[in-house]
């Protein structure tokens, strides 16, 4: 007979585990969200800037503005740009190094690896637009666009990645940015 208690491990492994899931679960989501709105709030005010264009050299309205509600969308994709980054920076201490070798006004394709999360993919683009203010676009897999309404929010920045898009986009200007994955 032993005089030491009785301990079970088992309540404690499980705890860790729930802990770690939604640890994980927490730094995938939270930055995701960020960006979704970022990315929709920027693509509508280039959207609303657009129409308003077309519509103003067609019907020459020259006292119907809507130069507050850009700002707003700007404001806004700005807000949440920088909550991206401040979450980058301290709940995964993600750094850049060299952000001022990726050309300001050429385009260029940007290739990196991503591992298990695509911290890269989330972080390089909200640091390079506070910077430089301008968006990155970004190759994503198939599987990211299954829910309709993020597809129609970040659908001129964030697409599946035909080469014929690729080309396109690079050939308008535009930085893109390819993560081939972990495997």
């Amino acid at each position: 007979m032993s005089l030491l208690p009785t301990f079970s491990f088992w309540p404690l492994l499980v705890y860790l585990a729930m802990a770690q899931f939604w640890l994980a679960f927490f730094s995938i989501l939270v930055p995701n969200a960020l960006n979704s709105v970022f990315i929709a709030s920027y693509g509508a005010a280039r959207l609303v800037e657009k129409k308003c264009a077309s519509y103003t050299s067609k019907l020459s309205f020259k006292y119907i503005t809507i130069d507050p509600l850009i700002s707003w969308l700007d404001a806004i994709a700005y807000l949440f740009a920088s909550l991206s980054d401040l979450f980058g920076r301290f709940f995964h201490s993600y750094e850049v190094h060299g952000i001022e070798n990726i050309p300001e006004d050429k385009p260029a394709l940007i290739i990196y690896y991503h591992g298990v999360l695509p911290a890269d993919m989330q972080y390089l683009p909200v640091r390079y637009f506070l910077k430089k203010g301008r968006v990155i676009r970004t190759v994503a897999d198939r599987f990211l666009f299954c829910l309709p309404i993020w597809r129609l929010m970040v659908r001129n920045y964030i697409f599946p990645g035909p080469p014929q898009k690729c080309i396109e986009t690079l050939k308008d200007g535009h930085l893109l940015q390819i993560s081939p994955g972990m495997y």
